[in-house]
């Protein structure tokens, strides 16, 4: 792990978590989390930051998975997912926009 700065203000974050934090930063690295507190840290720290969903949209306007195999993984995932209507806009922008 490469070391950093950050600013934790007052989120109880797991020392795995600052590390995680703290090598993104100094490595310039993209965090893929769905946690709010890493995600807040994140975004405090002016560390790049998406979640899952919009990680899986990534992958198919990269041409790196099919629509169909991001649906499907995105559809599976909603049932499990604290947040499901985050999945639903990334569907719903992935039928709009494409991909």
């Amino acid at each position: 792990a490469r070391k950093a700065n950050i600013i934790t203000k007052s989120q109880r974050l797991s020392s795995t978590d600052v590390t995680i934090l703290e090598t993104a930063k100094a490595g310039s690295y993209v965090i893929i989390s769905d946690d709010k507190k890493v995600i807040a840290a994140a975004r405090h720290n002016k560390i790049k930051v998406i979640n899952t969903p919009h990680f899986m949209h990534r992958l198919l306007l990269e041409e790196k998975l099919s629509k169909e195999r991001v649906e499907e993984i995105l559809i599976g995932l909603k049932t499990k997912y604290n947040r499901p209507y985050i999945i639903d806009k990334v569907l719903k922008d992935i039928e709009k926009w494409g991909g």
